[in-house]
């Protein structure tokens, strides 16, 4: 009898059945990095954004911020806050990769009350942090002039504060 069959002697030794220590990969590569609405956005983004500017899309708020001043045995308790949450766009400058401003883009699901209470908490850690951010509305198109003003005036914002 092969030890593929499975028979009585394989029903009693265990033959044809996974091993419980074998690990499984159920993974497989998404379709779409983007939603629709991020995608327009990033190429949108990118026809407007400057030589000097990289944008990074979904950034981990993990590894946007770090965390200190906290005793050792709260820090997890701080580190489990931020490490499923992500922004929409980071914008770095291309030297110094220093962050200069968040994009997240708003669409309807931010008007739900969980999602009011994650933005409201992930602006606080922004702010904390001293990184700026924006919140651009999602629609069918976007105007470059009124979304440069807008991250001009947010960033100079910030400038003037961190001093």
């Amino acid at each position: 009898m092969s030890s593929q069959s499975s028979g009585c002697l394989g029903f009693l030794f265990g033959f044809g059945r996974k091993q419980k220590n074998q690990l499984q990969f159920p993974y497989k590569a998404k379709q779409y990095f983007f939603t629709n609405a991020e995608a327009s956005f990033f190429h949108f983004l990118k026809q407007m954004i400057g030589e000097g500017v990289i944008i990074f899309p979904h950034v981990a708020l993990r590894d946007l911020v770090s965390i200190s001043g906290v005793e050792k045995t709260n820090y997890y308790k701080y580190y489990n806050q931020i490490d499923r949450k992500q922004v929409d766009f980071l914008l770095v400058e291309s030297k110094t990769l220093k962050p200069m401003l968040v994009i997240e883009l708003d669409d309807s699901s931010h008007q739900r009350a969980d999602r009011i209470q994650r933005d409201e908490f992930v602006e606080k850690v922004l702010a904390t942090a001293k990184i700026p951010i924006a919140r651009v509305p999602v629609k069918q198109s976007y105007n470059a002039k009124e979304l440069n003003e807008m991250f001009s005036q947010i960033m100079q914002a910030s400038q003037f504060e961190n001093r």
